[in-house]
Formats: structure tokens, C-alpha cells, sequence
């Protein structure tokens, strides 16, 4: 059976660190082997002297620099040896199943590379806990801990973008289900053979052509930024409107590492997807549009 490995990141969460320890070395799972690791941001609080009498079924990582979750993250995900991987923030716990379920979830569907549950929010200002579902991409995006990675996955695409301090999970899902191999290939091609700084994928717009766009004035509708011909049809505006998709970004690595950025310059061209190729799932709707495209 798969092992699994269950990284904690503490940044001065003394106080709620034991907790999420305690729940995660008390895990029941069956016939597999757990690994805990916490990994210490340079906290102040004296939070690993509050678990120095533990039992010592566990390892701690201290950082000697604060630099941001997606670098503990990181640092967890090389140390780790789990065949499935989850970060758990100090100020989160998991129930005594979470672990099995999850697994047993990875281990039915090879194609899946991740997943997740609802959470359930207890503080103290909360009478009895709150279950939070978590059936949007804006909903995972604030609640991002908990989720159960193929480690070997997370290994392949390098781990956590460590220049991000929030919604670090967040950017490892894919939000743009329908790009194809072949859409990657093209980008990566095009960025070679024209000796772009990078390749962006970017779609047309239909409906929202920025002529069409409004803004409220005094209570008066008012043109956004292209003053717009009066009963015009949308096929007539021109010209030709794109938007970035967010599926696809092909660069130069120096363009990256000196830069910052991943488009911008004057030499950044376009991958034009066809519209039906280009759905992003931002919220529940968008999920359901792209289930069905999917299911045809």
C-alpha cells in the first residue's frame, strides 16, 4: 500500500501547534506507514519547546530565515519519503479517518493527482463548528491546506512557486481542464522558433468585447474605454479582442529569473485556443460548464 507523509508548517502557532501534531500522529490507517514531519518557519513563540515531550514519532525542520509557507512547503516535500504527500497548517487538525479516506480515493483513480475534503471551521467564537464547503475554486483557494498530492507529482513540476506567501496550493491545481497536449507542444514550438521571451495562451472574446463594457457614473452608464457604436452588432466590433486564458505560459527561464514575470516585454506573442478549449474554472458555474464539455 502507499505511504503517505503529512508535512506541518508552524510559524509562530505555539499555541495550536500540539493539536494539529496530535492529530496527525494519531491517524488511523490501514496497512500503510506515516511519516510527520514539522517544519519550523523561524518562529518566535517557543513553539517546538510546547512539543519537546512528544513522543518522538515525528521530525522537525527549523528554518533559521521566515521565508513564507511555499518554502516550508517545499522544504517538507523534499525531506518527505510518502508516496502521497498533504500539508497541514499548525493551526488545522484532521480526523482520525481523514488520512484513510483520501488515500483510499488516490489509490482507486491513477488519473487523479490530487484531493480534497469540506472543512469543518471551529474557534472560538463559533458555537459549534461550521462546515465549509469547499465546491469552488475561490473556496479551495482560501482554504488550501488539506489536500492529499501524489508526492511524485509535486516532485515533477518542481513543488510550491516559492515567491508566493498565500495560495500557494492553489497554484498547483489546474484551472483550465480542456488545453490539450498538443496546445503545450504548439506553445513551446513557437516559443523556439521565433525566439520569444515567452508564449501566452490567450482566447477571443465573444461576449465582452471591451466596446461593450461599462462603467457607472453619477448613477449614468458610461463607457468603460472604446466608446461603443449605438446598436451595434457584437460581430461587427473590431477590432478583434483577446484575453489571457491562464492556461498555458511557455518562457525563457532567464526571461523568468531576471525579469519576474511571465509575459509583458515586447517580445512576448500570443497562443490563440479556440473558445471551446479555453473554459476556466473560476466558480461553481464555470465547473459545471466544463463537467459537461467534458462528459460529451
Amino acid at each position: 500500500m502507499k505511504s503517505i507523509s503529512i508535512i506541518i508548517t508552524n510559524y509562530n502557532k505555539g499555541h495550536l501547534l500540539e493539536r494539529a501534531l496530535r492529530s496527525s500522529l494519531s491517524q488511523i490507517l490501514i496497512r500503510r506507514s506515516l511519516e510527520v514531519i514539522v517544519v519550523d518557519d523561524c518562529s518566535t513563540d517557543g513553539s517546538l519547546g510546547l512539543i519537546k515531550d512528544l513522543n518522538n514519532e515525528f521530525v522537525i525542520i527549523k528554518h533559521k530565515h521566515n521565508s513564507g509557507v511555499a518554502v516550508a512547503s517545499n522544504t517538507g516535500l523534499y525531506a518527505a519519503s510518502g508516496d502521497y504527500w498533504m500539508r497541514v497548517d499548525a493551526d488545522d487538525y484532521l480526523s482520525l479517518m481523514a488520512l484513510q479516506y483520501m488515500s483510499s480515493i488516490l489509490d482507486a483513480n491513477s488519473e487523479i493527482g490530487f484531493v480534497y475534503s469540506d472543512h469543518l471551521r471551529i474557534d472560538s467564537s463559533i458555537d459549534k463548528p461550521k462546515r465549509i464547503r469547499l465546491n469552488s475554486i475561490e473556496k479551495l483557494l482560501n482554504h488550501g491546506a488539506g489536500v492529499l498530492f501524489r508526492r511524485d507529482l509535486l516532485l515533477e513540476i518542481g513543488g510550491y512557486d516559492k515567491s508566493l506567501r498565500n495560495g500557494e496550493d492553489f497554484e498547483l491545481m489546474c484551472t483550465n481542464p480542456m488545453k490539450t497536449v498538443e496546445d503545450i507542444d504548439a506553445s513551446i514550438e513557437k516559443l523556439i522558433s521565433t525566439g520569444a521571451d515567452s508564449v501566452i495562451a490567450i482566447h477571443q472574446l465573444e461576449d465582452h468585447h471591451p466596446a461593450r463594457i461599462k462603467k457607472i457614473v453619477d448613477d449614468k452608464i458610461v463607457d468603460f474605454c472604446i466608446p461603443e457604436i449605438p446598436e451595434s452588432r457584437r460581430q461587427d466590433l473590431k477590432p478583434e479582442a483577446y484575453i489571457r486564458s491562464g492556461s498555458i505560459y511557455a518562457l525563457k527561464r532567464n526571461y523568468l529569473m531576471i525579469e519576474g514575470k511571465r509575459y509583458g516585454s515586447d517580445n512576448s506573442r500570443p497562443y490563440i485556443l479556440p473558445q471551446e478549449r479555453a473554459v476556466n474554472i473560476d466558480t461553481e458555474v464555470d465547473f459545471i460548464v466544463a463537467e459537461l464539455m467534458l462528459n460529451k
